[in-house]
């Protein structure tokens, strides 16, 4: 019984968390839905398409109930001339038209028949909604670069942490050796000293390292929009991205970039919100049907079975004919053809910005590869040096100094390598970016 407990309240606390892995592509997809950009992206859609559901509805057919009661507790009086009740002409008699009290009720149906800003709105609707589509689009796009630029920062990370664990190890049976010698005789005590010295150093270098992998995991989870507690696990290697590398081979259709359509898309509405402003120059039509039903009384019996309603129904359509408006109108339209100029000048702006960053990415990619390599060769050059060095430096051919010297070469160059292969593979997210290849 006390072994279920146990096992009850071990599952209890880890209810609340969850385990996930990702390669760097499953990363990728799962954020296309679960970032919280994305996420919100997604609202500005579903808000859109509301509101042209909106927008479609104010010409649909509108339907309108009134009721209306009122008790005169002073009862209007008018004045009408004395002749009429056999008095002298030039009198009046004063007389009271109506019951105290009346109601009425009325259901009225209208429709729009023609509306020009209506049929323009309309339009303007459909394309605001195309434009966070685009939105929603380029928020999938950097996304995807955020987790992917997140991914391998988390490798990286790690395997500079597992590098310097690596060589601490070695440093570790390096100065416990010559510890022991030297309290034996066979070494000197600098020999020691000096190999305590770049334990330390190491040790707080591969403690800060362990920290930026902690963290770069941490980043990792919120560009995935998963909560921090739970566990996640990468599935890939940073071999399988380092092995066989070559430059990215890629092209461009500036006007199939998502930054250009949506410039593009804004030159569109800044059109339509032209059109719509000269569209109410012209006349509006709207139809309308009613029914209204009236009784009237001096004692409140509209209920009752003795109540007496009078009906009347008709139908018919109202005319407005914009005349003249001072010229308000004119310059509101002149003002959004500045701002359609605009648009199409920021469109214009945008093709050659993009061309700019996706050679500023070529060149950055270029560059980053060559380093990359530079770097790999280094590496293996520093491995071999640090090999020969702990070989001499063991049959007593080199001091502590040579092996610490060659040591720090050795890390410098595993850091600038790991370095490196971050920067390289970040360029190409960034050159993916550029060309819509997420």
């Amino acid at each position: 019984m006390r072994r279920i407990i146990i096992a009850a309240a071990l599952l209890a606390t880890t209810a609340g968390m969850a385990q996930q892995s990702f390669t760097l592509q499953e990363a990728m997809d799962y954020s296309a839905t679960h970032s919280y950009n994305v996420q919100l992206s997604e609202f500005e859609v579903q808000s859109a398409l509301a509101k042209v559901n909106e927008t479609i509805g104010t010409g649909l057919p509108q339907v309108t109930a009134n009721a209306s009661y009122q008790n005169f507790l002073k009862q209007p009086v008018q004045v009408v001339p004395a002749e009429f009740f056999g008095g002298q002409p030039g009198e009046f008699q004063s007389v009271v038209f109506g019951t105290e009290q009346n109601l009425s009720a009325d259901i009225t149906a209208t429709q729009l028949i023609f509306d020009g800003s209506y049929l323009v709105g309309l339009k303007a609707a459909t394309e605001v909604s195309r434009l966070f589509e685009l939105q929603k689009k380029k928020s999938v796009i950097d996304v995807k670069k955020d987790v992917s630029d997140a991914y391998f920062m988390v490798l990286v990370a790690k395997k500079s942490s597992e590098n310097l664990k690596e060589g601490l190890t070695v440093l570790e049976k390096l100065k416990t050796d010559r510890r022991a010698m030297y309290k034996e005789g066979f070494a000197s005590e600098t020999d020691a000293d000096q190999l305590d010295i770049d334990y330390n150093r190491l040790k707080n270098n591969a403690d800060y390292a362990d920290v930026q992998y902690k963290l770069a995991l941490l980043l990792l989870k919120f560009r995935l929009g998963i909560p921090q507690d739970d566990t996640l696990i990468l599935s890939d290697q940073l071999s399988t991205y380092t092995e066989n590398l070559a430059v990215l081979q890629s092209s461009i259709d500036l006007k199939t970039t998502v930054t250009f359509e949506l410039a593009e898309q804004n030159v569109t509405l800044q059109g339509l919100n032209r059109k719509a402003l000269q569209a109410q120059y012209l006349p509006s039509l709207n139809g309308f049907f009613t029914h209204q039903q009236q009784s009237f009384s001096n004692e409140f019996n509209f209920f009752g079975s003795d109540a007496t309603y009078y009906p009347s129904t008709f139908f018919g359509i109202n005319l407005k004919v914009p005349i003249f408006s001072s010229l308000s109108k004119h310059h509101k339209i002149k003002q959004a053809k500045i701002e359609e100029f605009k648009a199409k000048l920021n469109a214009t702006m945008a093709q050659e910005s993009i061309s700019l960053e996706y050679s500023n990415a070529e060149a950055n990619l270029t560059y980053n590869f060559s380093t990359f390599k530079n770097q790999e060769l280094n590496l293996e050059l520093a491995k071999k040096i640090r090999r020969k060095t702990l070989i001499k430096f063991e049959e007593g051919l080199a001091t502590s100094f040579e092996v610490s010297q060659s040591e720090q070469q050795f890390l410098e160059a595993q850091n600038a390598y790991t370095q490196a292969t971050l920067s390289y593979l970040q360029s190409v997210s960034t050159l993916k970016q550029v060309t819509n290849q997420f």
